[in-house]
């Protein structure tokens, strides 16, 4: 790689330290904030940090303070890379790194924290079951320096491209918030049902003129090699998000074999729901091109809409999934298996009048184009900041 005119190479052993100062349990004292790989997020941040008490702790521990980049070596690719503002000891999984006088913290925390480095990292761990990246390996590195006052004006330029970034999925999780608040006011918990709602069986709010339910084709109905780069869209588990469908990274297939496979059509506002990874996982249905169909690991449902709306009944167990009645997998759970239909035919579920269930309906389609504006700015904001 060329550098620009003032750049270094150096190896980060020669711009850092990997200080390993050791810390025996005897001597740790009470009151010690003490970090493990589970305080710290993918995105850098501490979470739930506690103290410890002196013998709380049975093995040695390393110790940090605010001069330090925490990087956790312990499967590198989950990103477990921070800049704490405090001292304290972290566990030997994470290894303590000291800039010397011409590394900023900042520019080593935002260049370890490259994907590339991340991958780099992860390629060079050494164990199966637990993937560690040894010290020495992490000393070898090699980082590009510019002058001190240039790697400070880059790491405040990421700081502040982070703290919007931040701000913006701050702003996206507030949105499903408020929508889950929303629906709570407006019909009350669905598992005690306060309101009174009429409850009904899900079987009875399908159609007449259409199936409720189908499974995608079995593998055997669609094989790997009659998909093609374009033509009619199947739908699979990438394209279901928590109440959202995403058309993006969808597979094709030609109109003769979606002729054969009509039965698995997909219509505006029917529910895809994920019958295997994430079991359960659903979104409503309202692609911008038509025809398409289901593939093998979804489910489609189709509700009556004069009884049940297809919003209302994604919204109900997007929010609420883990307190009803569970959309589970069939067979050993420690196996890789399946949803099937027959877990919908028989769910029983408050149903409010279309009327209430239409004003929700309007409030949650004005928040998702608000959303959906702040998901622009946030993958903006990501390009941004991984250029």
């Amino acid at each position: 790689m060329k550098l620009q005119d003032g750049w270094q190479k150096f190896k980060l052993g020669q711009v850092a330290d990997i200080d390993r100062k050791s810390v025996t349990p005897a001597r740790i004292e009470s009151n010690t904030t003490y970090i493990g790989l589970e305080h710290i997020t993918e995105s850098g941040a501490f979470i739930n940090v506690n103290k410890v008490q002196t013998g709380e702790l049975a093995s040695n521990k390393f110790h940090f303070n605010p001069e330090h980049v925490l990087y956790g070596k312990l499967r590198p690719y989950l990103k477990k890379i921070a800049r704490p503002t405090f001292s304290g000891i972290c566990s030997t999984d994470i290894l303590p790194i000291l800039p010397r006088s011409n590394l900023d913290r900042g520019f080593l925390f935002h260049f370890l924290r490259q994907q590339s480095l991340i991958d780099y990292a992860t390629s060079r761990c050494a164990g199966v079951n637990l993937p560690r990246l040894s010290p020495t390996h992490l000393a070898d590195f090699d980082i590009p320096l510019p002058p001190l006052p240039e790697q400070k004006r880059i790491a405040a330029i990421l700081d502040k491209a982070d703290a919007i970034r931040r701000k913006r999925q701050e702003s996206i999780r507030l949105t499903e918030e408020f929508l889950r608040s929303t629906f709570l006011d407006m019909f009350g918990d669905p598992v005690t049902n306060p309101k009174g709602w009429q409850r009904l069986k899900l079987q009875d709010a399908f159609p007449r003129d259409r199936a409720g339910t189908c499974c995608g084709p079995f593998g055997s109905a669609l094989k790997k090699h009659e998909y093609r780069p374009s033509g009619i869209p199947v739908w699979g588990i990438d394209n279901v998000n928590v109440n959202q469908f995403v058309e993006e990274n969808c597979l094709f297939i030609e109109k003769e074999k979606y002729d054969e496979l009509n039965r698995y059509r997909v219509e505006h506002g029917d529910i895809l729901i994920s019958r295997a990874g994430t079991v359960g996982r659903m979104c409503v249905a309202r692609p911008s091109c038509n025809p398409s169909i289901i593939g093998s690991n979804l489910i489609r449902l189709t509700l009556d809409g004069d009884q049940i709306l297809p919003e209302y009944f994604v919204s109900l167990y997007s929010y609420f999934s883990t307190r009803l009645p569970g959309l589970k997998a069939s067979g050993d759970e420690k196996a890789y298996s399946f949803m099937n239909t027959g877990s919908l035919k028989g769910l029983e579920i408050p149903v409010p009048p279309v009327a209430k269930q239409e004003r929700f309906v309007a409030c949650l389609n004005k928040r998702r184009r608000d959303h959906k504006q702040i998901v622009s700015a946030l993958s903006e904001s990501e390009n941004l900041f991984n250029s």
